[in-house]
């Protein structure tokens, strides 16, 4: 895992209440990064660019641990 994908998640995980949660939350959101990043590695981007844009189209870490 990139340690921009793990930054991200970490800050998510600061927001959620439930600790128990946090292992299927955090294999889910890597999940969804992975795939995304994916998306656009196939449409030409470099990894770098990949895993940036698809961590930006997470949205808000904070509220997102929240929701």
């Amino acid at each position: 895992m990139s340690s921009h994908i793990r930054s991200y998640i970490d800050s998510v995980l600061k927001h959620v209440r439930s600790k128990d949660a946090h292992y299927g939350i955090q294999a889910e959101l890597e999940a969804h990064i992975n795939g995304l990043a994916r998306t656009y590695r196939l449409r030409g981007y470099t990894e770098q660019e990949a895993v940036e844009k698809a961590v930006f189209e997470m949205g808000n870490p904070e509220r997102a641990g929240k929701a």
